[in-house]
C-alpha cells in the first residue's frame, strides 16, 4: 500500500544504471564500470506523502574483473622420443586465484602433469590435434562474481618424417646414391662426417630428396639428414642418421707366361695364378680371337687356373675377385692377355743317302724353308765320331757337310722365334745319312748292315746269347725281316749273312747286332689308401715309391666318378701328392720306364685308393644369451660317429658343460658376459685319423638389460603423474598398471616410450610397472621392475557468500 520509488547513483557517474521499472519490490541493475553504486529507496505513504516519507540506501562497490592473459608457444610439434612438453606463462600474480586446464580434439592428446595453480603451467602433448589451454582467474575477494577465464588454442603438429635408404657397407672408390621419402614440404639438410676425417664427401646439392657421396678411403662415415618444417623451424625438426662402413675393394693380380707357342705334339697347357688371398670368392674366365682357342682345364674358382690352348691367337684371362661379405659393391677384375703363337717351321731337304768319293771331298748340301725371321742353327753329329762337318755357317737357309768316312751323321736344325726364344722353339733332324765306300767288289755303295736290299742276293738270319738260351729266332730266317723271343737278361747277338748267288765267294757280307736283353723295372706303391675329405680342404695325401732315380718314374689317376683327384705336386720323382676333392674311387698308377729302353723296358703298377667324405658337422642353438642363462645345443651328427663336445670362452670361465660332452646334444652353463665358443668334433670311428671335422658356434653373452623407474611414490586424486626411466631407446620398453582396487590408476600416451603418464581417480594403491628388453635377444634379455604408488583424495574446499561483484568482461554484468 506504499508507494516505492527507486533511483541508482555513482561515483564516477555513470558506471551503474537500471531498466526496471522504479516502482516495485526489486529492481535490477547494470554495472558498466568500477567505482561505487548507491541504490536508494524512497518509500511512502499515499495518505500523507509529504511527512511521511522513508529513504534507504545500500552501496555496492563495484571492481574491474582480473587481468587474464597467456603466454608461449601456439604450435609445436611432437618429439620422438618424447616427452614432448611446453611451458605457458600469465602475467596475472599470486594476489589472484589462477587455475589452469586443457581440452583437446581429438581428446587425451595433451595433459598438465603438474600444477595448475601457479604462474606457469607445464603441458604434455601425446598426439596431433588441436589443445586448447584454459586459464581461469579469480578474486579471492569475491570468487562469485569476480571471475576472468582466457584460452588459447595450440596446434600440435606431427613431427617431420626422417628416413635414409641406401647402402650400409660399400668399397671406396666409388659414389653411392642416397635417398629419403621426406617431401618437398620440409627443408632437407644432408651432412657427411667420418672417421677417419675426409673419406666421404657431397660433391653437389645438400638440399633434395637425395645426396650422392664420393667414398675415397676405408673407415666409417655417418650420413646426416636434418628435416625442419619450415613453418616452425624451431620445434618442428627432425634429425635421422645412417652409418656407411667403406673398405677397400679386394686386391687383383695375375701372374704366369703371357706369351706362349703351340706345342707339337700338345697338349699345350699354362697355369696362371694369383696372390689374392682365401678371404676372398675368386672367379676365373677367358675368352679369345679367333674365339676357342683356350679353355679352363679343372676349376674356376681357386688360386690358379690350368689353361689350355689350342690355336694361335689371342687369349685374355679375367680374375674376378669378390668380397663375400659385400659382392655387389666390392669386387676387382683384372686381365692379362695372352698371345699364342704357332711353332716355328722345322724342315730339313736333301741326300740321306752318299758313298764317299774315290776322290774326294764328298760333300753334300742341305736346305731348310725356315726364312730368316726366324733364329736356325744347324748342328751335326755322327757314329763314328768327326766322320761329318760343315763346311758353310751353321745359321742360314742352307748348310754343306763334308763327308770324310762312312757310319751314320745325324744333322739338326734348331728353329727359335727370337721375341720368345724360350717357349717357341722347334727341333727337327734330318733322316740319318748313312756313308759307304765305293770299291770293285761294292761298285754301288750298298750298305753291308742294311737289311738285304733286293732278291737277288741270299739272306740268312742266325742269333746266338750269353747266357745261351735267352733270345731264338721263331719263324722264317731267309727273309728281309725276322722275330725274335727274348726270354731271359743277357746279351743276344743277331747276325745277317748276305751272298750274291753270282758271285758267293767274293760277294759276301755279314753284319751284327748285339742286343742288352734286361729285367723289366721294378714297380711298387705305398701310401694311405682310404682318405677322408677335409672341411676346409684341400685333402692332400702323399704316396712313394722305392723306384729309384735310375729309371723314368710317371704318375697318372683316373677316378669314379671323374676328376674327383688329381696331383698338387710333380709326377715323375719318387712321390706325389694327391688332393682329393669329392668321394669315390681314385686308381693311381705308375709307369716306371728303363731310360736305357724305353720303348721295351716299362713296369705299370696301381693303387686303387678310396676317399670318404668328411664326417658331417652342424650345431644348432641360440647365437645370443643373457646371463645367468642355461642354453642346449644340439647336432644332426648320429651315433655312428664319435662326438666330443668342448667350450672356450672370452675371458675365460664365463660358459661352461655341467654334464656329458659325448652326446647328441649339450647344455652350456652361462656366468658372465663375453662370447663363448662352443665346438663340436666329429670323428670315422673307422678312420679316426684322416675322417674327422670340427665345426663351432659363438654365442654372444650379455647381461640382462637395466632396469628402473623415477617418479612420485605418493599423489592425490584426481592427478596425473609422469614415471621415467633412465633406459635408453636402444631397449624395448613396455609401461603398464595394476592397482588395489582394480581401476584406480590408467595410462595416458605411448607405453613404449622413456617415460608414462599415469592417472589416479581413486585412493588405493597403483603399481608402475616397467619389462625391459634386449630386442637383440627378446626371449633370453628380459628385466622387469615395479614401482608402489600410494593414492589419497584431495583436501575439503567450499566458500560461501558474495563480498563484493566484478565487471564482467564481456558484459552486461547484472546482479
Amino acid at each position: 500500500d506504499y508507494t516505492k520509488a527507486w533511483s541508482v547513483t555513482s561515483n564516477p557517474p555513470k558506471i551503474c544504471s537500471t531498466s526496471s521499472p522504479l516502482d516495485g519490490d526489486a529492481i535490477a541493475v547494470d554495472f558498466t564500470g568500477a567505482g561505487s553504486c548507491t541504490v536508494s529507496l524512497t518509500v511512502t505513504d499515499p495518505m500523507d506523502p509529504t511527512d511521511c516519507v522513508t529513504i534507504c540506501t545500500k552501496i555496492v562497490d563495484v571492481d574491474a574483473q582480473p587481468p587474464c592473459d597467456i603466454a608461449g608457444d601456439f604450435a609445436t610439434c611432437l618429439k620422438d622420443p618424447g616427452p614432448t612438453n611446453e611451458t605457458y606463462t600469465t602475467t596475472v600474480g599470486a594476489e589472484y586465484a589462477r587455475a589452469w586446464s586443457a581440452t583437446s580434439d581429438p581428446a587425451d592428446i595433451c595433459s598438465i602433469p603438474g600444477a595448475t595453480d601457479g604462474g606457469s603451467v607445464l603441458v604434455n602433448f601425446t598426439g596431433t590435434g588441436v589443445c586448447t589451454l584454459t586459464l581461469t582467474v579469480t578474486d579471492p575477494m569475491d570468487p562469485t562474481d569476480c571471475v576472468h577465464v582466457c584460452s588459447q588454442v595450440i596446434t600440435i603438429n606431427p613431427i617431420p618424417p626422417c628416413d635414409i635408404s641406401g647402402d650400409d657397407h660399400t668399397c671406396f672408390p666409388t659414389s653411392e646414391t642416397y635417398t629419403t621419402t621426406v617431401p618437398d614440404q620440409y627443408t632437407r639438410a644432408w651432412s657427411a662426417t667420418s672417421t677417419p676425417p675426409g673419406i666421404c664427401n657431397i660433391p653437389g646439392a645438400t638440399d633434395g630428396g637425395s645426396v650422392t657421396i664420393d667414398f675415397t678411403g676405408a673407415g666409417t662415415c655417418t650420413l646426416t639428414l636434418t628435416v625442419t618444417d619450415p613453418n616452425d623451424p624451431a620445434d618442428c625438426g627432425h634429425v635421422c642418421t645412417k652409418l656407411i662402413d667403406v673398405d677397400a675393394q679386394p686386391p687383383c693380380d695375375i701372374t704366369g707366361d703371357f706369351h706362349i707357342c703351340l706345342l707339337d705334339p700338345g697338349p699345350t697347357t699354362e697355369i696362371y695364378s694369383t696372390g689374392v688371398g682365401a678371404g676372398y670368392n675368386k672367379q676365373w674366365s677367358f675368352s679369345s680371337t679367333p674365339g676357342g682357342i683356350c679353355s679352363i682345364d679343372g676349376p674356376a674358382d681357386g688360386d690358379q687356373v690350368t689353361v689350355n690352348f689350342t690355336a694361335a691367337g689371342e687369349c685374355t684371362v679375367t680374375l674376378r675377385v669378390t668380397d663375400p661379405m659385400d659382392p655387389e659393391d666390392c669386387f676387382h677384375e683384372c686381365t692379362q692377355v695372352i698371345t699364342i703363337d704357332p711353332l716355328p717351321p722345322c724342315d730339313i731337304a736333301g741326300d740321306f743317302a752318299t758313298c764317299l768319293q774315290a776322290i774326294g771331298p764328298t760333300t753334300k748340301t742341305y736346305t731348310t724353308t725356315v726364312g730368316a725371321e726366324y733364329s736356325r742353327q744347324w748342328s751335326a753329329v755322327s757314329e763314328p765320331t768327326d766322320i761329318c762337318s760343315f763346311t758353310t755357317p751353321t745359321d742360314g737357309g742352307s748348310v754343306t757337310l763334308n763327308f770324310t768316312g762312312t757310319g751314320v751323321c745325324t744333322l739338326t736344325l734348331t728353329v727359335t722365334d727370337p721375341n720368345d726364344p724360350l717357349d717357341c722353339g722347334h727341333v727337327c733332324c734330318f733322316p740319318s745319312t748313312e756313308i759307304y765306300t765305293t770299291s770293285v767288289d761294292n761298285p754301288t755303295g750298298r750298305p753291308e748292315s742294311f737289311p738285304a736290299a733286293g732278291v737277288a742276293y741270299t739272306k740268312l738270319w742266325s742269333a746266338t746269347s750269353n747266357p745261351p738260351g735267352i733270345c731264338n729266332i721263331v719263324g722264317p730266317t731267309d727273309g728281309n725281316e725276322v722275330s725274335i723271343d727274348f726270354t731271359g737278361a743277357g746279351s743276344c747277338t743277331l747276325m745277317l749273312s748276305i751272298y750274291d748267288p753270282l758271285d758267293p765267294t767274293d760277294c759276301l757280307s755279314m753284319c751284327t747286332k748285339i742286343i742288352d736283353i734286361d729285367a723289366q723295372p721294378p714297380c711298387d706303391i705305398a701310401g694311405d689308401l682310404a682318405v677322408c675329405l677335409l672341411d676346409p680342404g684341400p685333402t692332400v695325401e702323399t704316396y712313394t715309391t722305392t723306384v729309384g732315380a735310375e729309371y723314368d718314374r710317371q704318375w697318372s689317376a683316373t677316378s669314379v666318378p671323374p676328376g674327383i683327384c688329381d696331383f698338387t705336386t710333380g709326377t715323375t720323382g719318387g712321390s706325389v701328392s694327391i688332393g682329393f676333392t669329392g668321394a669315390g674311387v681314385c686308381t693311381l698308377t705308375l709307369t716306371v720306364t728303363d731310360p736305357m729302353d724305353p720303348t721295351d723296358c716299362v713296369h705299370v703298377c696301381t693303387q686303387v685308393i678310396e676317399a670318404m667324405l668328411t664326417p658331417p658337422c652342424d650345431i644348432s642353438g641360440d647365437d645370443h644369451t643373457c646371463f645367468p642363462m642355461s642354453e642346449t645345443y644340439t647336432t644332426t651328427v648320429g651315433d655312428n660317429y664319435t662326438r666330443t663336445w668342448s667350450a672356450t670362452s672370452t675371458p675365460p670361465g664365463i660358459c661352461s658343460i655341467p654334464g656329458a660332452t659325448d652326446g647328441g646334444s649339450v647344455t652350456i652353463d652361462f656366468t658372465g658376459a663375453g662370447s663363448c665358443t662352443l665346438m663340436l668334433e666329429v670323428s670315422d670311428p673307422n678312420d679316426p685319423k684322416d675322417c674327422h671335422s670340427v665345426c663351432t658356434r659363438i654365442i654372444e653373452s650379455d647381461p640382462q638389460p637395466p632396469c628402473d623407474i623415477t617418479g612420485d611414490l605418493h599423489t592425490c586424486f584426481p592427478m596425473s603423474e609422469t614415471y621415467t626411466t633412465t633406459v635408453g631407446a636402444e631397449y624395448s620398453r613396455s609401461w603398464s598398471v595394476t592397482s588395489t582396487p582394480p581401476g584406480i590408476c590408467n595410462t595416458s600416451g605411448p607405453l613404449d616410450g622413456g617415460s608414462v603418464t599415469v592417472n589416479f581417480t581413486t585412493a588405493g594403491q597403483c603399481t608402475v610397472t616397467l619389462v625391459v628388453t634386449d630386442p637383440a635377444d627378446p626371449t633370453d634379455c628380459v628385466h622387469e621392475c615395479t614401482q608402489v604408488v600410494e593414492v589419497s583424495p584431495q583436501p575439503p574446499c567450499d566458500i560461501a557468500g558474495d563480498a563484493s561483484t566484478c565487471i564482467k568482461d564481456p558484459g552486461p554484468t547484472t546482479e
